[in-house]
């Protein structure tokens, strides 16, 4: 367990022992899903914001996960699209982040996977017939991957990763682990201003503009949940043996968080286990934030299409081998 997680592992604990105590039989009917939040095994209220389909017969249900410092909040932009789409989205605030409990402070991993799956399993309940995905972005792929690769967890129908965050403990040097380590073992409350140490993640400034705004959105965080974000995206590789789900992939050329050449990794590794409805798309104009740039659009008429027919090509035009190359060819040397 990582630093700033023992804290929010113990509430957990004392919250459930103390319900005990009290002889309530509330433990036995959660996780629940009402109108706002899911309320969590331990009586965690996470918030969750919904953009439902008017269709009588929506073609699918999205379950959305945020990203790092993020809110479920956030998919205010793709959720309406989708919505349009006929496609109904379901996005949680996670631990530590928007309105849920402890916010700026690590959780501990396995509630998280914990919530993930007890989302997926509520709106399943809602929507018995209705085809549901995950989709995660960022941080939220890696939550994604290890969640719906797991013994225990609720069947869907596929998995949507949209700049999947890879970049994690093991893809770091040895002299960067060690300082990283260091430093959140000696000075883990240390705020880092994140919007400073942020390349340019997105072309749309109106959404940016609001994201440094919106006090849900965090700006200072704490080096310990740097540290144990980056951990937890080692997930994203450990899991990828385990995953037997049709997936599409999103990537965005403009990618300046995400380093094309994990990416490239992570597809070689799913092109191995040559399984059907697995697709790769890449934009040229795209960036980390892929599913809020101006071209947001493009990508989210991809998702619509993948869910209704994954084997069909992308109406952008933009699917790429899966195994094949994500990086630009390096330049010849002119002689």
């Amino acid at each position: 367990m990582e630093a700033g997680a023992f804290g929010a592992a113990a509430r957990h604990d004392a919250r459930r022992m103390f319900a005990k105590l009290a002889g309530t039989d509330a433990w036995g009917a959660l996780p629940v899903l009402d109108d706002q939040a899911l309320t969590a095994r331990d009586g965690a209220r996470l918030p969750v914001h919904k953009w439902l389909s008017d269709a009588v017969d929506p073609k699918a249900v999205i379950v959305a996960i945020h990203g790092f410092a993020q809110y479920g909040g956030v998919f205010r932009y793709p959720g309406p699209a989708l919505e349009a789409r006929g496609i109904s989205v379901f996005a949680i605030d996670l631990r530590g982040n928007g309105g849920a409990p402890e916010m700026g402070v690590w959780p501990e991993h396995e509630l998280l996977i914990e919530d993930a799956q007890a989302l997926v399993s509520e709106v399943r309940k809602a929507h018995p017939k209705t085809p549901i995905y995950l989709l995660g972005y960022s941080m939220g792929a890696a939550l994604t991957l290890d969640a719906m690769t797991r013994p225990d967890a609720p069947p869907v129908s596929g998995l949507i990763l949209a700049a999947s965050g890879l970049r994690s403990w093991q893809t770091l040097s040895p002299l960067e682990r060690s300082a990283f380590w260091l430093a959140a073992h000696t000075a883990p409350w240390k705020e880092l201003d994140s919007w400073a140490l942020t390349p340019v993640v997105t072309d749309n400034q109106a959404f940016m503009t609001e994201n440094m705004e919106d006090p849900l959105v965090q700006g200072d965080i704490r080096i310990d949940v740097f540290y144990g974000v980056v951990r937890f995206m080692d997930r994203a590789w450990t899991s990828l043996d385990r995953l037997n789900l049709s997936t599409l992939v999103l990537y965005g050329d403009k990618d300046l968080v995400i380093p094309c050449e994990l990416v490239e990794r992570f597809n070689i590794g799913l092109a191995a286990q040559n399984r059907p409805g697995r697709t790769y798309a890449q934009y040229p104009n795209g960036y980390h934030l892929l599913l809020w740039d101006n071209e947001a659009d493009r990508v989210l008429d991809d998702i619509a299409s993948w869910i209704e027919s994954p084997d069909t090509p992308l109406p952008s035009g933009l699917g790429r081998p899966l195994g094949g190359p994500v990086c630009p060819a390096p330049l010849k040397a002119v002689s």
